[in-house]
């Protein structure tokens, strides 16, 4: 059986018999990330994009999953070329999810479909959130590694606490959510704020105490990098 891991790449998976009962009782929202980039063979995105049509119905038609999207990086130039969230209501929903027989079928086979891939377990965290009812077509995404040291963590989730209403009052902001990486793993955060469209996200941009968080993020974190990703249309779930 397929079980859900902190692996790097679609190819590194964990088998078991056995559900993992500490997995199993938590009850919070998930998110799977996977992270991948075209083929390296002529048309490639295009040879990418005609597999992920065939195969979208078969992931999005199981029940447990809540919510599916795919989003292409507005800067084609940079890694990752594309973006696909998983979104479950629990870890149980994951669990059953990544353990049906055609769901492994199709994961097994994107090595095959990209150049490289990599994937992630996020859990939601409630220091930043806003919520606004739609289909918000750009998401601004941040994976941030928390300082080094023992307090390194705390010192972060510190400041975030001291900025949070701050940065998710603008209304240009549709949906704000921060995650924790289940694994401990890098990235060891994710947050995702979506947007009407990319006017909105260069107002948001543009805002004086925006530009100060943004700046200061780069004192607060041991790394961090940012992407802006478009919404495509082969597989959503809502």
């Amino acid at each position: 059986m397929v079980m859900l891991t902190g692996c790097t790449s679609w190819q590194d998976v964990i088998t078991d018999t056995q559900k993992p009962e500490s997995i199993m009782s938590d009850d919070i929202s998930v998110k799977i990330i996977y992270l991948s980039d075209y083929p390296e063979v002529e048309d490639g995105r295009e040879v990418y994009l005609k597999w992920v049509v065939s195969v979208a119905d078969d992931l999005r038609a199981p029940e447990e999953i809540k919510r599916i999207r795919s989003y292409d990086n507005m800067n084609q130039n940079m890694n990752p070329y594309r973006l696909i969230e998983f979104e479950f209501d629990s870890f149980v929903d994951a669990y059953t999810y990544m353990n049906r027989p055609e769901i492994a079928k199709i994961l097994s086979q994107v090595p095959s479909w990209t150049s490289n891939a990599r994937s992630h377990t996020f859990i939601q965290r409630s220091d930043h959130s806003r919520y606004e009812q739609g289909k918000w077509d750009i998401m601004d995404v941040l994976f941030i590694n928390y300082p080094l040291g023992v307090k390194g963590k705390q010192s972060y989730l510190d400041w975030v606490e001291h900025i949070s209403m701050t940065s998710v009052t603008p209304s240009q902001v549709k949906i704000f959510n921060s995650y924790d990486n289940y694994f401990g793993e890098s990235p060891h955060r994710m947050v995702q704020l979506e947007f009407a469209n990319q006017s909105d996200l260069d107002d948001y941009h543009s805002l004086e105490h925006i530009k100060d968080i943004r700046s200061e993020i780069m004192n607060r974190s041991s790394s961090y990098s940012s992407h802006t990703f478009k919404l495509r249309s082969e597989y959503v779930k809502e």
